[in-house]
């Protein structure tokens, strides 16, 4: 057994030795392919960091985002002027606030004081006075968009006055920039009153009245990370491109009928798809160390936080994951080409397995299906691919490194995840804890290394049902069957071996007969090929090197039956020829004849 395995062994390794150097040629030709294979790592993790700084500037004014730990004091403006607001009508006149009760002789003082002393004054057509609260609330139903705010007194005596204020605290996001109905009305209007109050009761109508706000220290309340929803997309992006190339040059190999040509000649399956398979096994750690080296040095959270090696392996072993998907796949784009006579048409990228690839890392990022809640056939269906691990294993990461948490070490891979809420011991003693989660790290590992051995699996069992290029193909069960797995080396020996002594017969006669008659020197040289190659197969010492032999020894066999047959062709038109010839000599024989006959009688 062990001296059948052995040069069985030495053949395979000679061949991927041959194949991988071959792939490594043509992909060392295409240069330009490669730097930009490089570039685009880099020029994707730069437009992550954009993505993330545009999002950041959209609620930078907004502190409960962030991280508070000194605040500055911020000045409270004027009264706005409503026609100054973009969610008011602009057809009707509108209010920048309404008074109630109207007529109050110390009610209509308050309000000329809030008027005059806004910087700019409030013009008299933007306020309105009103009887009570209820007419307020039934003009504000029937006039929506036309008044900022309203403020309701309750004069009590001329020295005891209080007041309600009335607004929308509705939050306004209007170019990119959420505008907080605090700071834009509700206190302008408290700090307008309090001033027209407190100088009334002084009796000092330049009395200054300055009011500013200072928020509480407060740690930063973001519990989602930019990144951890952004990322997982343009990483599956630079993945892709990989994918691609791998797809294209594997289909195009066989669209060329290269491989065809290769099989023929003696080439091994095994070494056919070791010689792609271990490239990119190289390839993916390159590119997965570019990407992370890439994250490194603009300073992504999700890697300096986080242990460099779980994003790194993460990132590797989805693309290799990809990979194998690409051997599966590649059967399904050879017949498309090939029903489309080998032209590559641009909505064949448009299969169903890209449309999951675009929308499965946006569910991941909203936390479908990693929930113990989730059914598990929804988790396993999802684990099928790549893309859904990448997505959930970054989302992780970037977790980690929200709010006050510091991120997930190589030794806590595992310990982080929790289905339920952990023990009050545990926040203590991990640095980072995750509840309602399902799939650490080592289990999103195993997944994928499970989703790279099932793809190639598959794509080796296509390639054997699957019809080749002449049609030729094994049943679905071949490996079922015995005569699969066993040689069947002995038995093609002893049939030689009979045919060489020749005791073998068959309708036509014995091989070792001499039938008779002239023999073509082409049929005979090719014969006597043969015989040697299957001398060399009876006593053992045909090589894998035959096989050219044997590509050699059927064209000669070829060449030899064409000749033979232009050759018999020949001898059929000059037997025509003559037999024409001999018509054309006994028709002219009877007209002379006829003609003598005639000549006699007359």
């Amino acid at each position: 057994m062990l001296s059948n395995f052995l040069p069985w062994l030495q053949v395979q390794w000679r061949q991927t030795c041959a194949l991988t150097r071959k792939n490594a040629l043509i992909r060392g030709r295409s240069w330009k392919l490669n730097l930009l294979h490089a570039l685009q790592a880099v020029v994707l993790i730069f437009i992550i960091w954009a993505v993330n700084a545009a999002i950041g500037l959209s609620p930078s004014t907004f502190t409960g985002m962030a991280a508070v730990h000194d605040p500055s004091s911020v000045h409270v403006a004027q009264i706005p002027n409503c026609r100054d607001n973009a969610f008011l009508r602009k057809d009707v006149p509108c209010y920048a606030f309404i008074y109630t009760p109207a007529g109050d002789p110390l009610v209509e003082s308050l309000v000329k004081s809030m008027q005059a002393a806004n910087q700019p004054s409030i013009p008299a057509s933007q306020i309105m006075g009103l009887a009570d609260t209820n007419q307020t609330d039934v003009y504000l139903r029937k006039n929506p968009q036309r008044v900022l705010a309203a403020v309701h007194f309750n004069v009590k005596s001329n020295t005891s006055v209080t007041y309600v204020l009335q607004s929308n605290a509705s939050l306004e996001f209007f170019k990119g920039r959420f505008k907080d109905p605090n700071l834009y009305i509700q206190m302008p209007l408290q700090v307008a009153v309090e001033r027209a109050v407190a100088r009334l009761a002084m009796n000092d109508s330049v009395m200054p009245w300055d009011v500013a706000l200072k928020y509480f220290p407060h740690p930063g309340l973001e519990t989602v990370s930019r990144i951890g929803k952004v990322a997982p997309v343009f990483l599956l992006a630079s993945l892709m491109f990989n994918f691609v190339v791998l797809l294209t040059n594997i289909v195009g190999e066989r669209q060329l009928g290269v491989r065809q040509a290769m099989s023929t000649m003696g080439m091994s399956r095994t070494a056919f798809w070791a010689s792609w398979l271990l490239p990119e096994l190289l390839l993916g750690v390159l590119h997965a160390l570019l990407l992370c080296l890439a994250a490194l040095a603009f300073r992504f959270d999700l890697v300096v936080q986080n242990s460099f090696a779980l994003l790194f392996l993460l990132v590797f072993l989805a693309d290799v994951a990809l990979s194998g998907n690409v051997f599966g796949h590649q059967h399904a784009r050879a017949q498309q080409q090939h029903r489309c006579a080998g032209v590559v048409r641009s909505k064949n990228s448009k299969s169903s397995v890209q449309k999951l690839m675009q929308h499965h890392p946006v569910q991941v990022s909203f936390g479908f299906p990693f929930t113990p809640a989730t059914d598990p056939g929804w988790i396993f269906l999802f684990c099928l691919f790549p893309w859904t691990m990448l997505s959930k294993g970054v989302l992780d990461l970037s977790a980690a490194t929200t709010g006050v948490n510091h991120g997930i070490s190589w030794a806590s891979r595992e310990s982080y995840c929790h289905a339920d809420s952990p023990t009050s011991a545990l926040p203590a003693s991990a640095p980072y804890w995750q509840s309602n989660c399902v799939l650490n790290f080592s289990q999103m590992y195993g997944v994928l290394v499970a989703q790279a051995i099932c793809y190639l699996v598959l794509a080796v069992y296509l390639d054997i049902v699957v019809p080749d290029e002449e049609g030729v193909s094994q049943p679905f069960y071949f490996f079922l069957q015995p005569s699969y797995w066993m040689s069947r080396q002995g038995s093609s020996v002893s049939h030689a071996e009979k045919a060489l002594s020749g005791r073998g017969s068959d309708p036509g006669g014995a091989v070792g007969e001499d039938p008779g008659g002239p023999v073509d020197e082409d049929v005979a040289e090719a014969a006597a090929d043969a015989e040697r190659l299957c001398s060399l197969h009876v006593s053992g010492k045909a090589t894998t090197s035959s096989a050219m032999q044997r590509s050699s020894l059927l064209t000669h066999l070829q060449l030899g039956m064409e000749g033979a047959v232009q050759d018999e062709q020949q001898q059929q038109q000059q037997q025509q020829h003559i037999l024409a010839g001999s018509r054309e000599v006994e028709v002219a024989a009877a007209a002379a004849a006829a003609a003598a006959a005639a000549a006699a009688g007359g």
